[in-house]
């Protein structure tokens, strides 16, 4: 980028220094002109003057119109067909939105895919695409959010008939989903090499529901901290927060051509919901919404159902009851009881702990809610999936063992994925003269700037065993960077 406009800013910074030095008398003009004719040494001095080539960074900015863009020159926002809302970079760039709807592509980080004419509604038509493709070679991932999403629901046996999402071209399996998603999220991983992804949005004119969508893409670097691990279809970082089923909601389906009264679960789902487990926590805790009865409504008669009896115990099925739609805990317990099933389903789900690491809850629906009889499977009736709380336990620091967090021996706590590092029984001391020196006091060589600079970058692929001052062991250290900084290159601007 900073090669394709170079020619274009040396023009126009030589331009604007001469039309500066012009205008306030730096140039030599009438009379004084005749300066430059005379020897060097009785010339007097005079100062040409330069305006300065400001270089900044292509990172993720706050827009003025609530959404979240890219900081770059005005010409390159435009260049990108890019929207500018607000500056950037102490007010020398812009913050530039990138907003797509059909038939585009982008390779620019936190793009905006948009139904036509959002934020009205779109009536439907012929499929929507867009083509995402890398912004570097280094990109794995990308998170899309539903910031907005509202499609067509579902018809009487859970399948997006009218309307749906999809994603192909992915290394990951995306489910085929509609219906209200908004405020959801998903993990999508690239294929090796330059292969792009497809988002697209299938909507029927039979169908006259007002659609809309908005969903920000961001693409996630291999080696950032905020990949989502394999298998995992949705990721959440933080210590407590809600996870809810596609399409969950309280109020019945209404589609004009559902039969099976109220059925909003969609079919043929298998993913994983993962956690990051956090530095000082060590199980994890999931619950129902006490305030939603429907809030583990994923299998059964639910409309049926004495509805004083949604979200009580006696509504809550387990293991050979859950054949067709089910959640799985790995390792559970409920009440400080372990429970011989991970298969959870029915109307009611009793709050279940889990120690089993990774935090991984897998969702899975069968293919149709009208059940088979005849193999055991009863039909479903106005399910509405779920909408669980989680929440993460500490690690108990008491002296007594829990039954939640054992304590085997102490330990000093490190961050998640480092290796837990015993101190040492007893401190041995050894003449210095006989033994090396620990390699916190071994004196270093001096180094020229260059060969600083890469003995610095060499010393980062190690992490010292801190429990002895044994050779140190090999372990690569990915920078923390963050999940949106995957922008194109570099602006120059000139103040």
């Amino acid at each position: 980028m900073a090669g394709r406009s170079s020619w274009g800013l040396a023009a126009a910074v030589a331009a604007a220094a001469l039309l500066a030095a012009s205008a306030t008398g730096w140039l030599p003009q009438g009379e004084d002109a005749d300066n430059d004719l005379l020897p060097h040494e009785q010339r007097s001095h005079r100062f040409f003057p330069f305006l300065p080539l400001v270089r900044f960074a292509n990172r993720q900015c706050a827009a003025d119109n609530g959404l979240n863009g890219t900081c770059f020159t005005r010409r390159e926002c435009s260049n990108y067909g890019g929207i500018a809302s607000g500056t950037c970079a102490n007010s020398l760039g812009c913050c530039c939105v990138i907003i797509r709807s059909c038939g585009t592509s982008s390779r620019i980080n936190c793009t905006y895919f948009v139904n036509p004419n959002y934020p009205a509604t779109y009536t439907g038509g012929t499929r929507c695409t867009i083509t995402i493709n890398k912004c570097n070679s280094n990109v794995c991932q990308v998170r899309l959010d539903f910031i907005d999403f509202s499609l067509a629901q579902p018809d009487a046996n859970g399948n997006c008939v009218d309307d749906a999402f999809t994603v192909s071209g992915a290394a990951s399996i995306v489910p085929r989903i509609c219906g209200e998603n908004t405020g959801q999220h998903i993990y999508v991983d690239f294929e090796a090499g330059t292969t792009p992804l497809q988002l697209s949005v299938d909507a029927t004119t039979t169908n006259t529901f007002g659609r809309r969508w908005n969903i920000k893409v961001t693409q996630i670097e291999c080696d950032s901290v905020y990949r989502a691990p394999t298998g995992c279809l949705m990721y959440y970082n933080s210590t407590t927060g809600t996870v809810k089923s596609f399409n969950y909601g309280t109020t019945a389906n209404t589609a004009a051509d559902v039969t099976l009264a109220g059925t909003r679960e969609l079919v043929n789902l298998n993913y994983g919901v993962c956690v990051q487990m956090q530095p000082g926590y060590c199980c994890i805790e999931w619950s129902q919404n006490s305030a939603d009865p429907y809030s583990f409504t994923v299998s059964g008669d639910t409309g049926g159902l004495d509805t004083t009896l949604l979200g009580q115990s006696a509504a809550a099925l387990n293991d050979g009851d859950c054949t067709g739609d089910f959640i799985v805990i790995p390792n559970p317990s409920q009440n400080g009881v372990p429970v011989n099933t991970d298969r959870f389903c029915g109307n009611a789900l009793i709050t279940t702990t889990t120690c089993s690491k990774p935090f991984v809850m897998t969702v899975v629906t069968d293919a149709g809610e009208q059940g088979n009889v005849a193999a055991g499977i009863n039909p479903d009736n106005e399910n509405r999936g779920f909408c669980l709380f989680f929440r993460q336990i500490p690690l108990k620091e008491e002296k007594e063992e829990s039954p939640l967090c054992p304590i085997k021996e102490k330990s000093v706590l490190l961050p998640a994925e480092e290796p837990v590092l015993s101190p040492p029984e007893e401190e041995v001391v050894t003449p210095p003269a006989e033994e090396e020196a620990p390699p916190s006091e071994i004196l270093q060589p001096r180094y020229g700037r260059g060969e600083r600079r890469k003995k610095q970058l060499k010393d980062q692929d190690f992490v010292y065993n801190e429990a002895s001052s044994s050779r140190p062991i090999h372990k690569r250290q990915p920078p923390a960077r963050s999940q949106d900084f995957c922008w194109p290159q570099i602006s120059n601007s000139t103040p």
